[in-house]
């Protein structure tokens, strides 16, 4: 098909991969550099990707616009273009873009998408980077010779060089869009400030919105119990972006290359797929419970695996008692008795993996029909 002269990428709603698609932003600018590229996303995200240089003009979407397919058309119709890319996996933007008269849809195949795509590409089936997800969605205007896929990016405003005798700056963001799930409980983030603090005299700073003030506050709290003082910061994305721009200590969470759930997914810090079903487990019990089934995280001898420090004896009964969550029909009197079987078999029995996790799910949804 020809290609096009007038683009628009609609972006996905959660922050994070917005950030993870500027790399499909960066391959779509070298592989088209005349065309008009038009970037749709949701309008508190146009401060988050501004200095940029690989898109011509950012369509911001409202949030009555995200709720009406008839306002998100108004919006993609005022770019004129002949193409769109569609990086979520919604109904509302695909037929947003066909009631915009865009002649070129390309976008993924699911629930029956396909019927409003010009190019209905695969279903994602496995886990992936986010990137090579968003990667991939380039082919059909650029083929499959994408081999470097760049790094996210983001520009932030200018600002000024900290002094070479002022201390270090660590910014720490501890929210989560997702809720506490999805978080680090406060006093685990200030234990892992304390580290990085053992090697940077460092200044802290702690980073969120205003909705995730009590948190801000409940960590900063926790870090003044060990005797360390932080500055917290909320605010717009323009300033969180200034703030990280400033600092000169990246903290992360996790090992070497790997990224864990956070502990309140993985309680016991599992690393082997016995923690992956037992992860999955939990997540069936929010589902099905409205709550998690540990009333904290993570297990108390976690981190202590097979340690003398700690004998068998006391660790097996901790273990037990930390296993005695109220079952889901005690929660919840119409969960299903085998889901509930299932999640106890994740969550305690050591040869219950992933394998037997997947027969018995798939099982349980034939069963439906």
């Amino acid at each position: 098909m020809a290609t096009p002269t007038s683009l628009i990428v609609r972006l996905p709603n959660p922050l994070g991969d917005v950030v993870m698609a500027t790399p499909l932003l960066e391959i779509l600018r070298a592989g088209l550099p005349d065309a008009k590229i038009s970037v749709a996303g949701a309008a508190r995200y146009e401060s988050l990707l501004d200095g940029l240089t690989c898109f011509d003009r950012y369509l911001p979407i409202e949030a009555n616009e995200r709720q009406s397919t008839s306002l998100m058309a108004d919006v993609f119709r005022a770019a004129h273009a002949d193409t769109i890319l569609i990086l979520p996996n919604s109904w509302s933007s695909v037929l947003a873009a066909r009631k915009a008269g865009i002649p070129r849809r390309i976008g993924r195949r699911a629930a029956m998408r396909s019927l409003f795509l010009t190019d209905a590409l695969p279903a994602i089936k496995h886990a992936r980077p986010m990137t090579h997800i968003y990667e991939e969605m380039a082919a059909p205007l650029l083929g499959n010779a994408i081999i470097n896929i760049p790094r996210p990016r983001l520009v932030a405003p200018a600002t000024h060089k900290t002094s070479s005798l002022a201390k270090p700056k660590i910014a720490i963001a501890p929210g989560a869009a997702f809720g506490v799930s999805k978080q680090y409980p406060p006093h685990l983030t200030a234990l892992a400030i304390q580290l990085a603090c053992k090697v940077f005299d460092a200044e802290i700073t702690l980073l969120g919105s205003s909705n995730e003030r009590d948190l801000l506050i409940e960590t900063a709290n926790a870090l003044q119990q060990i005797n360390i003082n932080s500055k917290t910061l909320t605010g717009t994305l323009t300033q969180a972006k200034a703030a990280l721009a400033r600092a000169d200590v990246l903290l992360t969470m996790g090992r070497e290359d790997e990224i864990l759930a956070t502990p309140w997914y993985n309680p016991f810090l599992r690393r082997d797929q016995k923690g992956d079903a037992q992860s999955v487990a939990i997540m069936l019990y929010e589902l099905l419970c409205g709550c998690l089934p540990f009333d904290h995280a993570p297990y108390r001898y976690a981190h202590l695996g097979d340690s003398a420090a700690v004998s068998k004896d006391d660790r097996d009964l901790a273990l037990s008692l930390y296993l005695s969550y109220p079952q889901p029909r005690e929660l919840n009197e119409h969960a299903p008795r085998s889901l509930e079987r299932v999640i106890y078999r994740a969550l305690c029995d050591e040869g219950y993996g992933l394998s037997n996790l997947r027969c018995d799910l798939e099982d349980f949804l034939l069963k439906l029909h």
